[in-house]
């Protein structure tokens, strides 16, 4: 099957399968046409096709939607089984930033841990004693 490509006004042939996810076609479009090699630089698919796509009990493609990277993990023929259909997508930049910094999250004590992940040492045992018991409950 094949499907263009829009980069930066400048159309590209490419061919795919109809199984082939959105997240391996955009790795191959950032691995061959953009020189970032960065693991945080991702590009999205605005579809500029003829008219919308849509067939019974398969996804939407809109044309000049943006297609939110929840639908990176699909493949073309979630869309439609048709082979006459033009797929055309325009490559924006959305994310390219190397200064991020991602920290790991760090339980605090304050917050709340169910008990089932409470580890054994956390749990306190309660404290009873018989003479305590008998003070407070005398014997009628």
């Amino acid at each position: 099957m094949e499907i263009t490509i829009i980069i930066n006004g400048k159309h590209i042939k490419m061919n795919v399968s109809k199984d082939e996810k959105f997240k391996d076609i955009k790795k191959n479009i950032i691995q061959t046409h953009f020189e970032s090699k960065n693991d945080r630089f991702w590009i999205e698919f605005v579809f500029r096709g003829e008219k919308t796509i849509r067939e019974f009990g398969k996804h939407n493609l809109i044309v000049d939607d943006i297609i939110p990277i929840t639908i990176d993990k699909l493949s073309l023929s979630n869309f439609s089984e048709r082979d006459d259909i033009d797929y055309t997508f325009e490559v924006i930049e959305s994310f390219k930033d190397e200064e991020v910094e991602i920290k790991p999250i760090t339980l605090d004590s304050s917050k709340y841990i169910p008990s089932f992940r409470r580890n054994k040492q956390d749990k306190k045992p309660i404290p009873f004693a018989v003479s305590d018991y008998d003070a407070e409950f005398p014997t009628l």
